[in-house]
């Protein structure tokens, strides 16, 4: 049996866009950043994945939900993705 681990990053958050490195600080996702998670989901079909993974990261959760509700999965946040 083979484990493919495919990384995604969020989609574009707020703090963001004046090209802020934003590290551990909360930012939630733009109108934008949520279209990109979609389009990102959409991507992820063809690899047919088993489980989503995310960081405790309030945009990172965003993403997280939005890709798993699209592939009707379940997904967990683990502190060691931060």
């Amino acid at each position: 049996m083979q484990t493919r681990f495919i990384f995604v990053r969020h989609g574009q958050a707020e703090g963001n866009i004046p090209n802020t490195v934003l590290g551990t600080l909360e930012s939630p996702l733009t109108h934008l950043g949520k279209e990109q998670s979609l389009e990102r989901a959409v991507g992820l079909e063809q690899y047919a994945p088993d489980f989503v993974f995310s960081s405790p990261m309030s945009r990172a959760i965003e993403t997280a939900e939005i890709i798993s509700a699209h592939l009707g999965l379940p997904f967990v946040t683990d502190v060691r993705l931060t």
